[in-house]
């Protein structure tokens, strides 16, 4: 087993450790010293255009499915009729809430990257991907160049000899769907991805512009023992609109695929195929 071993043992134990009923805000609105240079000179504080988290449209059936194809960037690939394994549905309610229970949100953090890593390790070109436990910082900035939200992700994707950061990781150590419909850890994802976006807005953007393509924007997420790959897409009317430019309402679409539970080894080869595409395809990209 070697690696993979280590990887399992690292699940289970991040599947069994009680919960200290603690979290961490990883997202900041409205920084005090713009409030307060407002109030101080008696002006009132002009509203800025939120970057508003996504809705997730699909149906709660419609979210257990999982992508049938390797190849992450190909939408009409994620099939449920091409998946090799059946999903279950997010665990919800007050039975995620009694299984929530998780001491350290680090452990779920070091399980996720270290997934990562034995996936991608022993394959070639993949071995220029390197996974990090570490958080970075995104900040969107008004059009005076002022700080309105900063956002923290707990895991980053980096690429060899390249400054590129394609992907981000977002950990928490209560599932997913123990309160709200996921609403809480959804909205912070999708002020994650707005951030990234404001911060380093794709390289075409001009080109998006021009011919109104669509960006994508992928990040994995591991909420206690249930991993999902999400997958966000939007025009370049978005990226102006969350850097506060001229532009038409515009939002993005986030699409979730899992829960990939832990402790189901037919979904962890699935998934572990998923990321080593992913990770391959942005080995290769330029």
């Amino acid at each position: 087993m070697g690696q993979f071993a280590l990887v399992l043992q690292s699940q289970q134990y991040t599947k069994g450790i009680a919960d200290d009923g603690s979290d961490d805000n990883k997202v900041d609105f409205s920084p005090i010293l713009t409030r307060s240079r407002a109030l101080q000179s008696g002006s009132s504080i002009s509203p800025q255009t939120p970057a508003t988290p996504t809705p997730v449209r699909p149906s709660q059936a419609a979210l257990a499915r999982s992508p049938g194809g390797m190849d992450i960037d190909d939408l009409d690939e994620f099939s449920p009729s091409t998946s090799s394994v059946d999903q279950p549905s997010p665990m919800t309610g007050e039975a995620a809430r009694q299984e929530s229970k998780i001491k350290s949100e680090q452990e779920v953090v070091f399980s996720l990257v270290l997934l990562k890593r034995s996936v991608c390790n022993p394959y070639g070109q993949a071995t220029r991907i390197s996974w990090h436990p570490h958080q970075d910082v995104f900040v969107a900035k008004n059009r005076n160049g002022e700080k309105t939200f900063v956002a923290i992700v707990d895991t980053v994707m980096r690429v060899q000899d390249s400054m590129r950061s394609p992907s981000f990781g977002e950990t928490k150590k209560v599932l997913r769907y123990a309160a709200l419909n996921g609403a809480p850890i959804k909205a912070q994802e999708a002020c994650q991805m707005a951030a990234k976006i404001a911060q380093h807005p794709p390289e075409n953007l001009q080109e998006m512009r021009v011919k109104n393509l669509t960006a994508r924007e992928t990040w994995f997420a591991q909420d206690k023992n249930e991993v999902y790959i999400m997958v966000g897409t939007y025009k370049a009317d978005y990226v102006d609109y969350i850097s506060h430019r001229r532009a038409k309402l515009s939002f993005a679409e986030v699409q979730e695929y899992g829960p990939y539970t832990t402790d189901n080894w037919r979904l962890m080869e699935e998934l572990g195929a998923i990321i080593l595409a992913y990770a391959l395809q942005q080995a290769d990209a330029k």
